[in-house]
Protein backbone atom coordinates (compact mmCIF):
# COMPACT_ATOMS: atom_id res chain seq x y z
CA UNK A 1 0.00 0.00 0.00
CA UNK A 2 3.05 2.51 0.90
CA UNK A 3 4.78 1.72 -2.74
CA UNK A 4 1.44 2.53 -4.26
CA UNK A 5 0.80 5.96 -2.23
CA UNK A 6 4.33 6.74 -3.15
CA UNK A 7 3.96 6.34 -7.06
CA UNK A 8 0.69 7.96 -7.60
CA UNK A 9 1.03 10.49 -9.40
CA UNK A 10 4.84 10.90 -9.42
CA UNK A 11 6.92 12.21 -7.93
CA UNK A 12 9.42 12.81 -10.65
CA UNK A 13 12.97 12.48 -9.93
CA UNK A 14 14.22 15.68 -8.75
CA UNK A 15 11.01 17.21 -7.67
CA UNK A 16 9.20 16.96 -4.39
CA UNK A 17 6.55 15.44 -2.69
CA UNK A 18 5.01 16.29 0.89
CA UNK A 19 3.41 13.62 2.68
CA UNK A 20 0.64 14.36 5.02
CA UNK A 21 -0.32 11.97 8.00
CA UNK A 22 2.86 10.22 7.35
CA UNK A 23 2.95 8.67 10.57
CA UNK A 24 6.06 6.50 11.06
CA UNK A 25 7.47 8.02 7.83
CA UNK A 26 6.92 4.93 5.97
CA UNK A 27 5.48 6.80 2.46
CA UNK A 28 7.64 9.52 3.00
CA UNK A 29 10.56 7.30 2.67
CA UNK A 30 9.20 5.66 -0.23
CA UNK A 31 8.21 8.66 -1.94
CA UNK A 32 12.41 9.99 -0.82
CA UNK A 33 13.82 6.94 -2.90
CA UNK A 34 11.97 7.97 -5.99
CA UNK A 35 12.57 11.32 -6.26
CA UNK A 36 16.52 10.91 -5.67
CA UNK A 37 18.79 13.28 -3.15
CA UNK A 38 18.41 16.06 -5.89
CA UNK A 39 14.60 16.01 -4.88
CA UNK A 40 12.73 17.42 -1.18
CA UNK A 41 10.21 15.66 0.45
CA UNK A 42 7.76 16.56 3.72
CA UNK A 43 6.46 14.26 5.99
CA UNK A 44 3.91 16.14 7.93
CA UNK A 45 1.90 14.61 11.00
CA UNK A 46 -0.03 16.03 13.57
CA UNK A 47 1.76 13.44 16.31
CA UNK A 48 4.79 14.54 17.85
CA UNK A 49 5.06 11.16 18.68
CA UNK A 50 4.70 9.88 15.18
CA UNK A 51 7.00 12.72 13.91
CA UNK A 52 9.87 11.59 16.35
CA UNK A 53 9.79 7.74 15.10
CA UNK A 54 10.26 8.97 11.68
CA UNK A 55 12.79 11.34 12.45
CA UNK A 56 14.82 8.48 13.92
CA UNK A 57 14.98 6.80 11.31
CA UNK A 58 18.06 6.80 9.24
CA UNK A 59 18.55 8.40 5.77
CA UNK A 60 18.56 6.03 3.22
CA UNK A 61 21.49 6.53 0.68
CA UNK A 62 20.66 8.16 -2.95
CA UNK A 63 17.20 9.17 -1.45
CA UNK A 64 15.82 12.68 -0.77
CA UNK A 65 16.34 14.29 2.98
CA UNK A 66 13.25 14.04 4.44
CA UNK A 67 11.69 17.64 6.58
CA UNK A 68 9.47 16.35 9.28
CA UNK A 69 7.05 18.52 10.27
CA UNK A 70 4.00 18.42 13.07
CA UNK A 71 1.59 19.60 11.28
CA UNK A 72 -2.48 18.90 10.57
CA UNK A 73 -2.92 18.17 6.75
CA UNK A 74 -3.89 21.84 5.64
CA UNK A 75 -2.67 24.04 5.94
CA UNK A 76 0.89 22.87 5.15
CA UNK A 77 3.42 25.15 5.83
CA UNK A 78 4.84 24.18 2.63
CA UNK A 79 5.98 26.13 -1.05
CA UNK A 80 3.38 25.19 -3.49
CA UNK A 81 5.53 25.44 -6.60
CA UNK A 82 8.14 22.98 -4.87
CA UNK A 83 6.48 19.83 -5.27
CA UNK A 84 4.34 18.38 -7.84
CA UNK A 85 2.04 16.05 -6.23
CA UNK A 86 0.78 15.49 -2.37
CA UNK A 87 0.07 11.68 -1.16
CA UNK A 88 -1.54 10.63 1.73
CA UNK A 89 -1.65 6.63 2.89
CA UNK A 90 -4.42 6.76 4.88
CA UNK A 91 -5.30 9.51 7.03
CA UNK A 92 -7.76 10.78 4.72
CA UNK A 93 -9.92 8.05 4.98
CA UNK A 94 -10.04 7.96 8.51
CA UNK A 95 -11.10 12.02 8.82
CA UNK A 96 -13.14 13.87 6.22
CA UNK A 97 -11.12 15.71 3.70
CA UNK A 98 -10.47 19.73 4.67
CA UNK A 99 -11.37 21.88 2.35
CA UNK A 100 -8.10 23.35 1.29
CA UNK A 101 -7.62 19.64 -0.27
CA UNK A 102 -11.17 19.11 -2.21
CA UNK A 103 -11.28 19.84 -5.87
CA UNK A 104 -9.80 18.44 -9.07
CA UNK A 105 -6.26 18.23 -7.96
CA UNK A 106 -7.26 16.04 -5.36
CA UNK A 107 -7.50 12.41 -5.83
CA UNK A 108 -7.62 9.10 -4.67
CA UNK A 109 -5.41 6.12 -5.68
Amino acid sequence: MGQAAARTGGPSTGRGRPHVATGPGTVARIAAERVGAQGRVVGADFSEEMIAIARAKPRTTGAAPIEYLVSPAAPLDVDDEAFDAVTCQKGLARDRVPAELRGAGCRAA
